[in-house]
C-alpha cells in the first residue's frame, strides 16, 4: 500500500521506515517485537499484563466504541473496519484509523499508550526526585552546624534547579505577546507570520512557568498537535524509546503506587 509521506509530499510504501525520497520518517512505519501485540485481544492482555490502571483512569478503551469526553480507543465497527479514535475535551472525535489492517490498527493506539505511559512515569519521576531532595536535606541537617547547612542547601538547590530547567508543565505559554508550546523538554514558539510552529532556541529572562496559559488551543493560534512540527518532535521521542521486550518486562509494569494523572494530556489536538 502507498502512503503519502508528510513532508515531501512523494508516495512511498506503508511499511517503509523512512521516505526514499527526503528521509524523514514514516510515522506510519509500522515497528514490530516479539512481544508487541497485533490484535485487539492482544492489546487488553498486554494492558493488564502490565498492571496498568482502569480504563476510565487511563482514558484507553480498547475494544469499546466509547462515547463520552476525553478517551482514546480501538474497535472494530459493524462492517469489519478497525476503527482509532480520540475522544476531545468537547466531544467531538477525530479519527486516526479506519481500514482492515487489524495489527495497524492496534499498533497505532499500542504506541500512544506507550506514549503516554512514559509520560506519566516521568511526571511520577519528577515527584520521587523533589521528595528525595528534601528527605536528604533533612539529614543533612542533623548533621551539619547552620552556617555550613545554609550553603550546602544552596548548592544542593542549584544542582536541582539545573537538573529539572526543562521539567515545565507541558501544553501553552504566552509571554511578551509571544505564543509557545511546551513539549519533550523542548519550547515551541507560533510564528504569526508563517502561521506555523517552530523550536524556539532562546532563553527566557524570567520564570516561563508563570506564563502557563493552558492545554487547550487559544483561538488565535493553530494546534501545535496538528502540525508538522509535532509529527517531527513527535517521532524523535518514539525514536529515543527502546522498544525491546526486556524494556516492558514485569520490572517495567505500572506501578500502582504511582499516580495517572488523565487530566494532563493534550485533549484539544487530533491526537
Amino acid at each position: 500500500m502507498k502512503i503519502r509521506c508528510d513532508y515531501c509530499g512523494n508516495y512511498i510504501e506503508q511499511s517503509s521506515e523512512k521516505c526514499e525520497c527526503c528521509g524523514a520518517p514514516n510515522v506510519q512505519y509500522k515497528r514490530t517485537a516479539n512481544s508487541q501485540p497485533e490484535t485487539i485481544e492482544q492489546l487488553k492482555d498486554w494492558y493488564v499484563a502490565h498492571n496498568l490502571p482502569d480504563e476510565n483512569v487511563t482514558r484507553f478503551f480498547i475494544g469499546k466504541d466509547y462515547k463520552g469526553a476525553r478517551a482514546f480507543g480501538i474497535y472494530q465497527d459493524s462492517n469489519g473496519d478497525f476503527v482509532v479514535y480520540k475522544n476531545k475535551s468537547d466531544g467531538t472525535r477525530a479519527e486516526r484509523y479506519r481500514g482492515d489492517d487489524e495489527a495497524f490498527a492496534v499498533n497505532e493506539l499500542y504506541q500512544k499508550l506507550r506514549s503516554e505511559i512514559a509520560n506519566q512515569k516521568a511526571k511520577n519521576g519528577k515527584s520521587a526526585s523533589s521528595s528525595k531532595l528534601e528527605d536528604k536535606m533533612q539529614k543533612l541537617n542533623k548533621i551539619v552546624g547552620i552556617t555550613f547547612f545554609v550553603g550546602i542547601t544552596a548548592a544542593l538547590i542549584s544542582v536541582f534547579a539545573v537538573n529539572m530547567k526543562d521539567n515545565h508543565k507541558e501544553g501553552y505559554y504566552r509571554y511578551q505577546d509571544q505564543y509557545y508550546y511546551h513539549y519533550d523538554n523542548h519550547f515551541y514558539y507560533y510564528d504569526d507570520y508563517e502561521q506555523d510552529w517552530s523550536k524556539y532556541a532562546g532563553d527566557f529572562t524570567e520564570d516561563v512557568d508563570d506564563y502557563y496559559v493552558d492545554d487547550d488551543v487559544p483561538t488565535d493560534v493553530d494546534s501545535f498537535k496538528s502540525s508538522e512540527t509535532y509529527e517531527k518532535a513527535y517521532q524523535d521521542y518514539i525514536e529515543r524509546q527502546t522498544y525491546d521486550d526486556d524494556d516492558w518486562d514485569s520490572g517495567s509494569s505500572w506501578d500502582s503506587s504511582d499516580s495517572w494523572d488523565s487530566g494532563g494530556t493534550d485533549w484539544s489536538s487530533d491526537w
